[in-house]
């Protein structure tokens, strides 16, 4: 796949993008707050500092296209619209189960069931992917060496990403975090 050197994040929130070979890329975006409060290591990245969501891929079956038996997760990307000399490092955490509210510079504690539902997790460090920039735009190529396997009555997979370091955000800075499934 080629990378976004000088593009912009591609305008995807929410979409599945249907590829050859049962390939499918599943996305979504989130906008963080109109501040550049410094993010601690473990705490949340969402929408809103007092009823922040999270990162939501809808795998419900579009018209034409039948419901996947499984879902096969290769390998993760994360965008972001800026391009700060510290790097963002952190941890993206799936699962199956809705987090519920998680606020913007919150602390990441998540529930006995959130922890049962979580179905893997993806690390992205500055010496686990590729980082290509230009004009304002930064992406992260993360490949695992393991796969999820995740049930078909599933709807909907959850993402909470997390900072692993001191993060100086900009303002309404936006994340774009895109999934390759093998979907059979």
């Amino acid at each position: 796949m080629a990378p976004y050197t000088g593009q912009t994040v591609p305008q995807r929130e929410h979409n599945i993008v249907q590829a050859a070979g049962g390939l499918q890329i599943f996305s979504a975006t989130l906008v963080r707050p109109n501040d550049t409060v410094t993010y601690a290591s473990g705490d949340v990245i969402s929408t809103s500092s007092s009823s922040g969501s999270i990162f939501s891929f809808d795998i419900a079956p579009r018209p034409g296209v039948p419901y996947p038996a499984g879902i096969q997760i290769l390998s993760a990307r994360l965008y972001q619209n800026s391009n700060q000399s510290t790097k963002l490092t952190a941890t993206l955490y799936l699962g199956t189960s809705d987090p519920g509210v998680q606020n913007d510079n919150g602390v990441y504690t998540p529930t006995a069931a959130i922890i049962q539902a979580r179905i893997g997790k993806f690390s992205f460090t500055t010496s686990s992917g590729e980082f290509f920039t230009g004009v304002n735009a930064t992406k992260t190529i993360q490949t695992p060496s393991w796969d999820i396997r995740i049930p078909s009555p599933t709807a909907k997979i959850y993402g909470v990403l997390s900072p692993t370091n001191a993060y100086v955000p900009i303002a309404i800075e936006s994340f774009t975090v895109e999934l390759d499934c093998l979907v059979w």
